[in-house]
């Protein structure tokens, strides 16, 4: 069995239904689009280059990363975020597996906390 965080409880180890799969990869892919859009902000805020390329959102995940908005260990997990939230994208939703995204899913809560910390520090900084 594994923790299935959403409802604090544990799920059979049984194949999730695809719209579960669906519904949990564009959870997944918003929340993370949420914090790109928080990190993007704060760039633009400190007049950092962000226009609008193909790949701006690489650019804005590392650019958080060089000025010390995102420590080291924060940016490697939002970077697994970005990954997922590409692939997800791109590919089909059968393609989607609960072992691609189990991990994420099973961390988002202290991603996000951990998140929500340094923006709060930036703030201050502000």
């Amino acid at each position: 069995m594994s923790f299935f965080p959403s409802t604090g409880r544990k799920r059979p180890n049984t194949p999730l239904p695809s719209r579960r799969l669906s519904a949990l990869g564009a959870l997944i892919m918003n929340i993370y689009s949420g914090v790109e859009n928080i990190l993007k902000q704060m760039l633009i805020y400190d007049k950092l280059d962000v226009h609008d390329s193909p790949e701006w959102h690489e650019k804005v995940l590392i650019k958080s990363g060089e000025i010390g908005i995102l420590p080291p260990d924060l940016f490697q997990l939002l970077s697994k975020y970005l990954s997922f939230r590409n692939y997800f994208i791109y590919a089909y939703i059968f393609n989607i597996k609960w072992e691609d995204m189990k991990g994420l899913v099973e961390a988002i809560r202290d991603v996000l906390a951990k998140f929500r910390h340094e923006v709060d520090d930036y703030l201050q900084t502000i």
